[in-house]
């Protein structure tokens, strides 16, 4: 009986520190964890703004995206960074964000094991201006201060039909003479 009653104190007493052991991973495990309105709350700060800290680290890294301009029977391409920032933490959201937009630069994102935020290309036509604005970033590696500026290219094509096209989507077709502003705000750490 007494051999009993120590077997049991056993494994009561291992079920209390198997319990203690995960409550205290667990709340190791919370600090992780982002929430998508604090990725949306970034993303409209970076959006806004010049300069900007956060109390978490992001990892600046670059995605590629095909640029194309045809003008007659030629093309020319060229490939965009866009800025991608993840950070350890786990939230349900898309993987990915939208290559081309017409509202907004920054998309959260998520693939399990990290989060962030994802810029996009938006497209804005207004008569024979047609407008790509995204984020690039300055360099790859961590950061927690941010500043944003902007570097403008502006290419003016006087031709029957121009064809804009991101990622082999068609974004624009224009005629006559054509303004073509690359607008590239630039995240720096």
């Amino acid at each position: 009986m007494r051999a009993l009653a120590v077997v049991i104190a056993l494994i009561v007493a291992s079920a209390l520190a198997l319990k203690a052991v995960y409550w205290t991973t667990s709340s190791a495990q919370l600090s992780d964890v982002i929430s998508a309105a604090e990725l949306e709350r970034l993303a409209v700060m970076i959006e806004a703004s010049k300069s900007l800290s956060t109390p978490r680290e992001f990892y600046l890294e670059v995605k590629p995206a095909k640029l194309c301009i045809s003008v007659g029977k030629g093309k020319r391409c060229r490939v965009l960074s866009l800025a991608r920032l993840s950070t350890k933490g786990f939230v349900s959201l898309p993987p990915s964000a939208p290559v081309v937009s017409t509202s907004r630069l920054l998309w959260p994102w998520s693939n399990g094991s990290y989060s962030g935020l994802q810029s996009s290309i938006r497209v804005e036509a207004k008569g024979n201006l047609l407008t790509l604005t995204y984020f690039s970033i300055e360099r790859t590696g961590l950061a927690k201060r941010f500043e944003v500026w902007e570097e403008i290219e502006e290419l003016r094509v006087l031709a029957d039909k121009v064809v804009v096209e991101v990622e082999d989507v068609r974004v624009g077709e224009l005629r006559g003479l054509v303004r073509i502003r690359l607008v590239k705000r630039v995240i720096g750490g």
